[in-house]
């Protein structure tokens, strides 16, 4: 049984526009999500005469995440006080151009591995700005960067609620 040229148009027409509207749903909903896991891709602080202060939203998860950059390229932090480093992953660092500053161990909630000394030139998080920063490089990190307390004992930071207040003192 032969189908009328118009009928298949038709179908092909709805086939089309389903799978389009499958597409634009998952775009929309992909970033709902991502927001959900990073509140803060959008940093900005206040400015004041002796200091300044960005103010985080803590993600559905319980963490601090944030978009801030390293070397003037966007990353995503995860703000760890438990982490003495700030901790990347090798395929960023060789992105970055970092250099290898020697053989490290690390000790993490999944044990010991390896890694190597790195040390960034910028670090920025809205407009916090540290320089000449100590990194880990970890191999097999696929994750957020750990931002840790290389950078957190340069400001002055406290929790309220829902908010991670951190304070860069001029």
């Amino acid at each position: 049984m032969n189908q009328d040229p118009n009928q298949r148009m038709g179908r092909s027409m709805i086939w089309i526009s389903m799978i389009a509207a499958l597409g634009l749903l998952t775009w929309f909903f992909s970033g709902i999500i991502h927001q959900r896991n990073n509140p803060n891709t959008n940093v900005t602080g206040i400015v004041l005469p002796d200091a300044v202060e960005v103010s985080l939203q803590r993600n559905r998860y319980g963490h601090y995440v944030a978009t801030g950059t390293i070397n003037n390229q966007s990353v995503e932090f995860l703000i760890d006080t438990g982490a003495t480093d700030v901790v990347l992953p090798d395929s960023l660092a060789r992105e970055l151009a970092l250099r290898n500053l020697g053989p490290v161990t690390m000790s993490t909630a999944n044990g010991t591995t390896r890694g190597y000394l790195t040390r960034i030139n910028e670090l920025k998080l809205g407009p916090i700005i540290v320089h000449d920063v100590n990194a880990v490089v970890a191999p097999n990190l696929d994750t957020e960067i750990l931002l840790g307390m290389t950078v957190l004992r340069e400001l002055d930071w406290q929790q309220r609620g829902d908010q991670l207040i951190l304070r860069q003192n001029g």
